[in-house]
């Protein structure tokens, strides 16, 4: 646990160095909250992120890799408590912070969601790299559309907190 919350404190002072601290959200990519157009924006992108998520499972389960794609239930079911708490609460919060506030506004879409999809390669899991890659891409996108990083978090927080809940839950 200690591990993971050294490497988010570290994308978190990477990016904070890097963008200023003078208005750190802000130039980060949070901007002032059109509530409802916001969080409906970011509950269409979980509902597609979630889709393209049962896609990349189905394909690698059609291609013969179903115990490929079952590694991040396994990862997740053996993940302690404190764990999955930094991966509910911290992640989503960090993650776009870094992935989509500093790193795509630096380099673009396509960098920022591969460094996100390696970010994601402690499971071991080629369906995960892939998954990862291409929600990388949707969350980048959904950025770069809203100009506001509420709406990836949101969607990202809400993603993280289902998937960890189906993949805890008994078969």
């Amino acid at each position: 646990m200690w591990a993971n919350l050294l490497l988010y404190a570290i994308l978190l002072l990477l990016a904070y160095y890097s963008i200023g601290s003078r208005n750190f959200l802000k130039k980060a990519g949070f901007r002032k909250t059109r509530l409802k157009e916001d969080t409906l924006f970011a509950l269409g992108l979980l509902l597609l992120m979630l889709v393209t998520s049962f896609t990349i499972t189905l394909f690698f389960h059609a291609i013969g890799m179903a115990e490929d794609a079952e590694k991040v239930k396994e990862a997740a079911q053996a993940t302690p408590v404190e764990q999955l708490l930094t991966i509910l609460v911290i992640a989503p919060v960090v993650e776009e912070i870094f992935f989509r506030g500093y790193l795509q506004k630096r380099t673009n879409l396509l960098v920022a969601s591969a460094a996100f999809s390696y970010f994601h390669i402690v499971y071991g899991s080629l369906s995960e790299l892939v998954g990862a890659f291409v929600l990388g891409a949707l969350l980048g996108i959904a950025f770069n559309k809203s100009k506001n990083l509420y709406v990836p978090t949101l969607a990202h927080y809400l993603y993280n907190f289902i998937v960890v809940g189906l993949s805890l839950a008994p078969s």
